[in-house]
C-alpha cells in the first residue's frame, strides 16, 4: 500500500500501499518507496532515525522482533490484514494493532503509518465538479487520497512524527511481533540475513509482508540475479524492478497509489498500472533489464497467487 533501511519503504503496499504501505505502503521502509517526479520510486533512507534508535539500542531491551519459530500460519494475518483494507480510522486501528503481535499488527502499524505518511503532503488541485469525469483515473485518485487522508485524521496527533511512531513500535511490549522483523525493518539489511528473511516472509503466508521483505533486501537480492548490480551499479533500474514486483506481489499494481499519486498530483494519468508507469520512465534499452529483473525478484520470492 509507497515501509530505505528503515520506515520509508512499504508503499508497497501502497499501500503497499505503500505504504506505500510499504509501504510503504512503502517504501513500505521498511524500505518502502517514495515516489519522486519522475514516476520512478527511488530508495528513501531514514538514517537518523536508525542511527538514533541502535545508539540506544546498547543499553536497552531486547526489541521484540520476529523469529521462525513465531511465523503465523497461513492463515494467522489475514483478519488483521483485511481490517488494514478496510479501514476508516487509523489512528485506532494502529493503536489496536500493536496489541495483536501474534498477527503481525506491529508490521500492519507500520504500514498503515507509511501509508498515511504517503498521502499526508500531497498537493491536490481543486476538486473536479461531480458527474463530470468520475470513472477517470484522476477522479478515482482524487477521492481515494482524500478517503485515505480522512481515514489518517488522528493519525499525526497521536504521533508527532516518524521517530514518536518508530519509538512506540520498539517499545512494545509483550510477545516478539510475528511478521515485523528487525532487519530491514528496524535496522538496515543484511548480506548474509537476505534469504533468510525472504524465505521468513514467504513462509508466512502474507503478501504485503513478502514484499515489503523482498524490498527492503534488494540490494542484496538483486546481486544473486545479475552481475550488473554488483557492487552498487544501476541501483535506478534495480530499485524500479523492485517496486514493481512489491506491487505485483502485494496485488497494488493497478490502481494503486503508485499510480494516483503521480496522476492527481502530476497530471500523468496515462497509465492505471505502476509497472507501465514506471517503464514510460525508462529508455528502451533499460526496459528489457527492468522487465527481466522484476520477473526475476517475484521467482525468488517464491509468491503465489492467493
Amino acid at each position: 500500500m509507497q515501509i530505505r533501511k528503515s520506515v520509508g519503504r512499504l508503499s508497497v503496499v501502497g499501500v503497499v500501499i505503500a505504504a506505500a504501505v510499504i509501504f510503504a505502503l512503502w517504501r513500505f521502509y521498511p524500505r518502502p518507496t517514495t515516489a519522486t517526479g519522475d514516476g520512478l520510486h527511488q530508495p528513501s533512507v531514514e538514517t537518523e532515525i536508525v542511527s538514533q534508535l541502535a545508539s540506544e539500542a546498547a543499553g536497552a531491551r531486547a526489541i521484540p522482533i520476529g523469529r521462525p519459530d513465531t511465523v503465523p500460519k497461513r492463515s494467522a494475518s489475514a483478519v488483521i490484514r483485511k481490517e488494514f483494507e478496510n479501514a476508516t480510522n487509523y489512528a485506532a486501528f494502529i493503536q489496536t494493532a500493536l496489541l495483536r503481535p501474534k498477527e503481525g499488527g506491529r508490521f500492519y502499524a507500520l504500514i498503515a503509518y507509511h501509508r498515511c505518511s504517503e498521502v499526508a503532503n500531497v498537493e491536490l488541485p481543486p476538486p473536479v465538479p461531480d458527474g463530470l469525469v468520475a470513472d477517470t483515473l484522476f477522479e478515482k485518485g482524487y477521492r481515494r487520497i482524500n478517503e485515505i487522508r480522512q481515514a489518517c485524521s488522528g493519525v499525526r496527533s497521536q504521533y508527532q512524527d516518524q521517530f514518536t511512531f518508530m519509538r512506540s513500535i520498539r517499545d512494545a511490549k509483550g510477545e516478539p511481533d510475528a511478521l515485523l522483523v528487525e532487519r530491514g525493518f528496524l535496522g538496515p539489511a543484511t548480506r548474509e540475513g537476505s534469504l533468510a528473511d525472504l524465505e521468513l516472509a514467504r513462509d508466512s503466508g502474507d503478501n504485503y509482508f513478502l514484499a515489503a521483505t523482498l524490498e527492503a533486501n534488494v540490494d542484496y537480492l538483486g546481486e544473486y540475479l545479475d552481475k550488473a548490480y554488483a557492487n552498487g551499479q544501476n541501483r535506478t533500474v534495480l530499485y524500479a524492478a523492485a517496486s514493481a514486483a512489491a506491487c505485483e506481489i502485494a496485488g497494488t499494481c493497478k490502481f494503486g497509489l503508485g499510480v494516483m499519486i503521480p496522476c492527481v498530483s502530476g497530471g500523468i494519468c496515462q497509465f492505471d498500472d505502476h509497472r507501465d508507469l514506471i517503464r514510460m520512465n525508462l529508455s528502451p534499452e533499460l526496459r528489457a533489464q527492468f522487465d527481466r529483473t522484476r520477473m526475476g525478484l517475484v521467482k525468488l520470492s517464491g509468491h503465489q497467487e492467493q
